[in-house]
């Protein structure tokens, strides 16, 4: 009975072997409910701990990806767009889950009251009660707000003696939602590498930007695999016409959170999908369309996912292209975590549309890439392997097939800006967040603060 907590932690820490899934050494919630259960014993009580133990299964899950708890349980309709074996599978595995601590917790409290249920109950309450009192007593009663940066997650949480992620859940709900009623939140600034480099144009210029927000793409502990993914932006085709600056930003969260950070300059999560216009005037989106530019967002699946159609309105794009637009151009379309338009594809797309653009007034560009989402599959070609090798870590199957398809941005993206005929246009390369490997050991070798970027700025500026 008292261990059943303890299996979706196992089972987590016995695949990944990360600090993170082991934070809270007693689950006070749990045993609360439970000595609930034995006083008042009935199906209702067994769904109400089976719904505390899916809460702490699915904990892990959205720690892996950089996301708060909250901002998961917010967007996971979006799972239905995963590609339906995935889905079928990840369905089957949570209600075998969910079955097995129903089946295990209705053999261990039962259905009828028994003889000594209320010692028993007493005994959990006060084991329930004991490490909440030390963690007040040590100043770490869930004081910090997770803003979904991992190494909160890391440095914090584990030294916790109590765990209570429900209450956590709801305190994190009520503090996003009270931000809301209040107006707008309070700017956490995060910088902005799009800034950045907007920031370093000659005065007067308006050249054409684009923005490659990559996905997964981190800062790599070992050099080496880091200057494998600089090379296609170091040829003589293009360090003949672009000044090449190189080197690594902040982060916090995950793929939405890159883009908010990005766009404006700031930490936010999910919660931005909800922002009212107005509130985003000061995002880039608005002010590059009150300058003159036209601003284009591009991401190779469905507009479905985050609800990207209607919430990059609101930043201010007026041309938005997804998944259904592309398919209609007949783009070839790359198997992956999500199935979509390939992002050589879209780099080509990308430079036929700044080729149609051009005239008198700029334009600016917002791309999401997609094909580096992990899980990705195996690497089969030889060519990919001989890259792998260079850095390293052809020996490592994840890693080195996440590492093939960054290399497949980064040299769709050098082709781009050496396509002839582009107006001056700057490019501006960066990481969303690192790369989710579930094994830790892959995972401990980027950088769970910072990513990379690259500028490519115009000599002719």
């Amino acid at each position: 009975m008292l261990l059943i907590p303890e299996l979706p932690r196992l089972l987590w820490h016995t695949r990944t072997h990360l600090p993170w899934q082991m934070r809270g050494m007693i689950n006070s919630e749990y045993l609360v409910l439970l000595a609930l259960a034995w006083l008042f014993p009935s199906w209702r009580m067994i769904a109400l701990l089976v719904g505390e133990l899916v809460i702490v299964g699915l904990e892990p899950v959205a720690a892996l990806y950089n996301v708060p708890l909250p901002d998961t349980l917010r967007v996971i309709g979006n799972l239905t767009l995963l590609p339906a074996g995935r889905l079928a599978l990840y369905g089957s595995l949570l209600i075998l889950y969910g079955a097995t601590c129903a089946l295990l917790l209705r053999l261990s409290v039962g259905l009828r009251r028994r003889p000594f249920a209320r010692p028993l109950a007493a005994t959990l309450l006060i084991l329930a009660i004991l490490p909440l009192l030390a963690d007040i007593a040590e100043g770490r009663f869930y004081e910090i707000h997770l803003s979904g940066h991992p190494s909160d997650l890391d440095r914090l949480l584990p030294y916790q003696a109590s765990a209570m992620p429900v209450f956590q859940l709801a305190k994190d709900v009520v503090l996003a939602n009270g931000s809301r009623n209040t107006g707008a939140p309070s700017p956490h600034p995060l910088p902005s590498t799009l800034s950045h480099a907007i920031d370093e144009l000659p005065a007067g210029s308006s050249p054409d930007i684009v923005l490659v927000l990559t996905e997964s793409w981190g800062l790599a502990d070992d050099d080496r695999v880091n200057q494998a993914e600089y090379r296609p932006y170091l040829s003589p085709a293009i360090t003949e016409h672009y000044h090449v600056e190189i080197g690594s930003t902040q982060f916090q969260g995950g793929t939405i959170a890159g883009e908010f950070r990005e766009l404006c300059g700031q930490a936010r999560g999910f919660d931005v999908l909800a922002e009212p216009a107005d509130h985003l005037q000061t995002c880039w989106p608005a002010k590059l369309a009150r300058a003159g530019y036209s601003t284009v967002a591009v991401h190779g699946f469905t507009s479905l996912m985050f609800n990207r159609q209607n919430w990059y309105s609101r930043f201010g794009f007026q041309n938005k292209v997804f998944l259904e637009d592309l398919s209609r151009k007949r783009l070839a379309r790359c198997d992956g975590a999500f199935n979509g338009i390939c992002d050589a594809s879209v780099a080509g797309w990308i430079g036929d549309r700044l080729l149609a653009a051009r005239g008198p007034g700029p334009t600016y560009v917002h791309w999401v890439t997609l094909n580096t989402h992990l899980p990705i599959a195996p690497l089969a070609g030889s060519a990919s392997r001989q890259e792998c090798a260079a850095a390293d870590i052809d020996g490592e199957t994840s890693l080195c097939s996440w590492f093939d398809k960054t290399l497949i941005v980064h040299h769709s993206v050098a082709g781009l800006a050496t396509r002839p005929g582009l107006r001056p246009t700057v490019f501006v390369i960066v990481g969303d967040h690192a790369p989710p490997f579930m094994n830790a050991d892959f995972r401990s070798r980027f950088s769970s603060t910072d990513v990379p970027y690259i500028i490519l700025m115009p000599k002719s500026l």
